[in-house]
């Protein structure tokens, strides 16, 4: 059996390189903050029923799911008009919210050793990240290791859909079994890169099952490099 020399790491972001739950905590409480200040009645409206809104939005339109910036703006946007925000005003707020947003969503920390290991990892593969999230990667120091980021907002179809991936082969030249995926979602990331012939690190996190289909499970970024390199042999 001939071995194929691994050539291309792809990476998923949130929750891989780093913690996502606390990052959208922090966020989305500066942006109430910010929209309290604007539109006083707003947070008590929002936080009472934003999952009924978002429910709704998506049944009426299906074509954004993959976007959760447009979702957000959305969302925003209905929940102000029940405040008697006129909808001009709504959209002009809800747009400055998801700035106010996003200036928090991209100023974290990454996880222990998560960089040192893009730097590791560059000096003999090409790199590349795609995610479902929002987070700018090439805003901070770590995107400078990747060739390519791709987000599904942009792409306009969300992991599982493998066509993220594809556009990555495509760019870089490299197939799918010259690849590695690393990511912490059995589905998303695990299950999609692996039917299209990737090999696979999973990131093991709590709240996630371990996928049948990877070929590591480590518990931390320290562990990756070692995985990888077992893997490309």
């Amino acid at each position: 059996m001939i071995n194929v020399v691994v050539r291309l790491i792809t990476f998923d972001l949130d929750e891989t390189l780093w913690d996502t739950p606390s990052i959208l905590a922090s966020a989305e409480k500066k942006m109430l903050a910010w929209l309290d200040a604007e539109v006083p009645s707003f947070s008590e409206a929002y936080l009472g029923n934003q999952e009924t809104v978002r429910h709704s939005i998506l049944a009426d339109r299906p074509n954004i799911h993959y976007d959760f910036n447009k979702i957000r703006i959305a969302v925003i946007e209905e929940v102000l008009g029940q405040c008697d925000v006129t909808p001009v005003d709504a959209n002009e707020l809800a747009r400055s919210a998801l700035c106010i947003f996003h200036g928090e969503r991209n100023s974290f920390e990454t996880y222990e050793g998560a960089e040192q290991l893009l730097r590791d990892l560059s000096e003999k593969y090409v790199l590349a990240s795609l995610s479902n999230g929002t987070s700018e990667v090439y805003r901070m120091s770590l995107g400078n290791y990747f060739e390519l980021s791709l987000y599904a907002s942009d792409i306009g179809v969300r992991k599982p859909n493998p066509v993220l991936f594809q556009l990555i082969f495509n760019h870089t030249g490299v197939s799918p079994a010259e690849s590695v995926h690393v990511g912490d979602h059995p589905i998303e990331d695990i299950e999609v890169a692996a039917k299209l012939g990737m090999k696979t690190v999973q990131i093991e996190r709590p709240e996630r099952e371990i996928s049948p289909l990877a070929d590591k499970s480590v518990s931390e970024l320290g562990e990756v490099y070692e995985a990888i390199v077992e893997l490309d042999q």
